[in-house]
């Protein structure tokens, strides 16, 4: 029988490799259009734009939490042979890895910032003060959802090898921080008119993708 030997430590290196050389190809283009006027260069600033879709950065974060989720997806299996107690753990861990790999490459959460902005304005005064100190309104629906996932997945989190448990807790940690700490400093940034426009915006937005694409590579070493 054929066995596949894959070695973490170099898969690790390779993505570390890739990330590294997206957020330096996105930040470079980002100087070069700010402070020497080059708008365009053949294409470079769209096409390597950190916060832009259907480009380099966006595919390779869909493909990443995509093989994230794969990798996940053969561990359920092997654990529901084993009949181990946190089978469904994995499978439910993969089914979200899936989701978030098509909201990276489709932008859904962006869906519920109109919606939220209305029952935000509709609420009480506390949830206004809430919304008030987070930069982007879905934030409101994605917070107490991670801390849902995060109590119900302690004990399966508990129970694995404690390197992999620190290691999990590392990746998620990172991803957390650009997906929500960053991207929350960002939209208060936003307030300001033109702030997109400006390379202290793409510095911010450099740092939110590096934090995240980071993450998943911990996450899947």
């Amino acid at each position: 029988m054929y066995k596949l030997r894959l070695s973490p430590r170099k898969i690790g290196l390779v993505l570390l490799a890739i990330v590294a050389g997206l957020l330096a190809g996105g930040l470079l283009t980002q100087y070069v259009k700010f402070f020497h006027g080059h708008d365009v260069q053949f294409g470079f600033v769209r096409l390597l734009a950190l916060d832009g879709e259907g480009n380099l950065p966006s595919w390779y974060s869909s493909v990443q939490l995509l093989f994230a989720s794969a990798a996940l997806g053969i561990i359920a299996l092997y654990r529901k042979q084993e009949r181990n107690p946190y089978r469904w753990h994995w499978v439910t861990l993969s089914i979200l890895f899936l989701y978030l790999a098509i909201d990276e490459a489709s932008s859904i959460h962006e869906m519920t910032a109109p919606p939220i902005e209305r029952w935000v304005g509709t609420a009480g005064p506390s949830i206004k003060s809430v919304s008030s100190l987070l930069g982007t309104p879905w934030l409101l629906a994605a917070i107490p959802f991670m801390i849902i996932v995060f109590l119900v997945f302690v004990r399966f989190l508990w129970n694995l090898p404690r390197a992999t448990m620190i290691l999990f807790l590392l990746g998620g940690g990172l991803y957390v921080a650009g997906a929500v700490g960053v991207e929350n400093v960002a939209g208060h940034y936003l307030v300001n008119p033109g702030a997109d426009e400006t390379f202290t915006y793409q510095i911010m937005i450099t740092v939110e993708e590096g934090l995240e694409m980071l993450g998943i590579v911990v996450f899947l070493y």
